[in-house]
């Protein structure tokens, strides 16, 4: 076991392996699929394999990890995983609605994800990058068990489907994961995040506030938060993964099955 700064509390003591995105989610898709997962790459000529690769890397103590999965994680995997007894959940045509929920819980889950990657190393998170000020914050607030205020950063929230004719079922998109996406919009960026069948966008810095009441925000100051469904065709970075992996299959640059 390596010896080394804890990210989250910043001592000297032995590092455990740390996941970005939790390990709960990697264990129930490996578990889905066999101990292993399908990878490809949006890279032309990548290939197309098998890995049971969780993303980990040596972040944060024993205590730290055990307080991130107790305070944020448990309660929040359980609530996409629409098993919170405390919740509740309601679907329509239009997407779905968790009520009675605690709103700082959630979106410090989301956010304690971006910051993890910001402070990893991996190759896989090299897009994600916080100033050291803001990286900070963001970690005062996380063991403090308080609120990002809205103006440095905001977390939207969508239901991922597929319309399309004998598309992809919600079990498969619950099986999707990918490396974060970055985009620039110029005034602010945002880096996204797909799990559990949900599409997360964290906005840095924040959402301005006549913006903060739009479908999918979470409002730390509200109890409920609205995820519109949202077509994975209509995520351009998805698409372009999609089409690269497929692609890269009829090119024959994949070692499934063989």
């Amino acid at each position: 076991m390596d010896t080394g700064q804890c990210k989250l509390c910043h001592t000297l003591k032995p590092l455990q392996r740390s996941h970005v995105i939790p390990d709960a989610i990697f264990r129930r898709l490996f578990r889905q699929n066999q101990g292993k997962a399908i990878t490809f790459s949006d890279e032309d000529s990548s290939w197309i394999e098998y890995s049971s690769d969780s993303w980990w890397d040596h972040l944060l103590c024993e205590e730290c990890e055990d307080w991130l999965n107790r305070n944020y994680e448990q309660y929040s995997i359980s609530l996409l995983r629409n098993s919170l007894k405390s919740a509740m959940v309601r679907k329509s045509a239009a997407g779905v609605r968790f009520s009675a929920i605690d709103t700082v819980k959630l979106q410090l889950f989301i956010i304690s994800i971006m910051w993890r990657a910001a402070v990893s190393s991996l190759p896989v998170y090299s897009k994600v990058y916080l100033p050291r000020s803001w990286e900070n914050e963001i970690r005062n607030c996380l063991v403090a068990h308080k609120k990002v205020r809205a103006s440095l950063v905001g977390v939207r929230i969508s239901r991922l489907s597929d319309k399309t004719y004998n598309g992809f079922s919600l079990d498969t998109l619950k099986s999707l994961i990918v490396s974060p996406m970055f985009r620039d919009y110029g005034k602010n960026l945002s880096y996204c995040f797909l799990m559990e069948g949900f599409f997360f966008e964290i906005f840095i810095p924040g959402i301005r506030l006549k913006e903060r009441n739009r479908v999918g925000i979470i409002n730390t100051n509200k109890d409920s938060v609205f995820a519109n469904y949202l077509d994975i065709f209509d995520i351009p970075e998805l698409v372009k993964l999609i089409v690269t992996g497929y692609g890269n299959h009829v090119e024959g640059r994949s070692k499934i099955d063989r």
